[in-house]
C-alpha cells in the first residue's frame, strides 16, 4: 500500500484491506523519506520508536518527576524492541502508540497553559493514533475521560468552559477523518 501510494495510487483502488487508511500513508513517508527497502522502512521504525520514547518522558516528567519520565521511556524501548510485540516488523501498534504519546505530550502542555489549541491538538493524535490502528479507539476513550476528569478537578468549576474545551478535544478526534 505505502508503495502504491507513492506512485500516486489511491488507496483501496488496486488493493484491499480492512484497516483504515493511516498505517499505509505512514509506510509511504518512511518509504518516501528513507527509500523504499526494508531498511528504509526499519530505519524510520527506530527513528519513530526514540520519538516515542522522547515524547513519554517529556510528558511524563510533567505528570510525575524526570525518573518516572525515564524509566516509562527505557521500557517503552525495551518493550517495544522485543520480539512479543513485533519489535522488528514496524507494526501499526508501534506507529498508534507514538500518536498516543504525542497525545500525551500535548496534553502535558494543555496543562500547562490550558489553551484550546493544545486541546484540539490532544484529540487530533488521538484520532490519528486511531488511523493507525482501530483498537486505538479505546486510548480515545480513556483520553476523554481523562481530559474530564483534569477538566473537573480544576477549581472553580466552569460547566460552559469544560463544555467548550471537552468539545474542541472531540472536534480534534475526528478532524483526521
Amino acid at each position: 500500500f505505502g508503495h502504491l501510494i507513492l506512485n500516486g495510487i489511491t488507496p483501496y483502488t488496486e488493493a484491499y484491506n480492512m484497516k483504515l487508511t493511516g498505517i499505509y500513508y505512514m509506510y509511504s513517508l518512511l518509504m518516501g523519506i528513507f527509500g523504499e527497502t526494508y531498511k528504509g522502512i526499519h530505519t524510520g521504525f527506530v527513528l519513530m520508536n526514540a520519538g516515542t520514547m522522547l515524547l513519554l518522558y517529556l510528558s511524563l516528567r510533567h505528570f510525575f518527576n524526570p525518573l518516572t519520565g525515564i524509566l516509562t521511556a527505557g521500557f517503552y524501548g525495551l518493550m517495544g524492541m522485543s520480539m512479543n510485540v513485533l519489535g522488528f516488523a514496524a507494526h501499526a501498534t508501534h506507529f498508534s502508540m507514538f500518536y498516543v504519546a504525542l497525545s500525551m505530550f500535548f496534553f502535558s502542555k494543555y496543562e500547562q497553559k490550558r489553551t484550546l489549541l493544545f486541546a484540539l491538538l490532544t484529540g487530533v493524535m488521538l484520532g490519528m493514533s486511531f488511523l493507525m490502528k482501530q483498537q486505538a479507539v479505546y486510548f480515545i476513550l480513556f483520553g476523554g475521560i481523562v481530559f474530564l476528569i483534569f477538566e473537573f478537578l480544576e477549581k472553580p468549576i466552569s460547566i460552559p468552559k469544560i463544555a467548550l474545551k471537552t468539545a474542541v478535544f472531540s472536534v480534534g478526534v475526528f478532524i483526521p477523518y
